[in-house]
């Protein structure tokens, strides 16, 4: 098959040349696949094929509701078996950042086909409990649980799920893909903390690092070599796995 970057739905390929490596390409809340061209771009010269789907409630999704990564996590599974099915051969990778990130997290728990050999977790949230109840806390200073508690209840009706039960932290312990978890320490919109917290919790092989004076989802803009190195350094160890 040949490299490309599909853009939302497999179209626009721009064919390179042949890769059986394919990256999902998970964007943030408020993103779009338009806004991941830095990363797209990386693995595109890398010779990699890019997936880069739509979350729900985001671009051209055709699904209106965000679900803050937890359904979203199901079209991540659907992707990785659709490509797995397509080509048998196949080795992925799974990449995200913020939402995206917590989307991958939450999809590691998930029965994943065998094709995906590794994911990398940038800046990614332990729970949508837990995130709403930070920025609450930081923006109007009083606790969360009485707004979430209600906004929970509508959540439920509205989009069939649970704020506290869309955690990253127990998707990971179920997890067996090797993952490298990324955050930057100066990062107040996901917090530092959050990344021993989904660290710690996953139960494959993993590493850890911590990008230096990288505010929140910049850290492969703040340091690139040190970014791209290590991701490239645990993609090509566990890629053949």
């Amino acid at each position: 098959m040949d490299s490309a970057f599909y853009y939302h739905n497999l179209t626009d390929v721009i064919p390179d040349k042949e890769s059986n490596i394919f990256v999902i390409l998970v964007h943030g809340y408020t993103s779009s696949p338009g806004y991941m061209g830095v990363y797209s771009k990386h693995y595109y010269e890398q010779g990699y094929n890019v997936i880069s789907p739509s979350l729900n409630g985001h671009a051209d999704s055709e699904k209106q509701n965000v679900t803050m990564g937890w359904n979203d996590r199901l079209d991540v599974l659907d992707w990785a078996n659709y490509i797995s099915e397509t080509y048998p051969d196949s080795k992925i990778v799974i990449h995200g950042v913020s939402m995206g990130a917590a989307t991958t997290m939450m999809a590691l728990g998930e029965d994943l086909p065998t094709n995906v050999k590794v994911a990398v977790a940038d800046c990614g949230y332990t729970s949508v409990w837990d995130i709403f109840d930070n920025k609450i806390r930081s923006v109007i200073n009083i606790p969360g649980d009485p707004i979430l508690h209600s906004a929970n209840t509508v959540n439920k009706v509205v989009s069939h799920f649970d704020f506290k039960k869309a955690s990253a932290v127990e998707q990971l312990k179920k997890a067996t893909v090797p993952t490298i978890f990324i955050h930057g320490d100066k990062d107040t919109f996901v917090p530092y903390e959050m990344l021993d917290q989904v660290y710690d919790a996953a139960a494959c092989e993993k590493e850890k690092v911590t990008i230096p004076n990288a505010p929140h989802a910049r850290n492969a803009c703040v340091d690139p070599e040190l970014y791209w190195g290590s991701v490239e350094r645990f993609i090509s160890k566990h890629i053949n796995d």
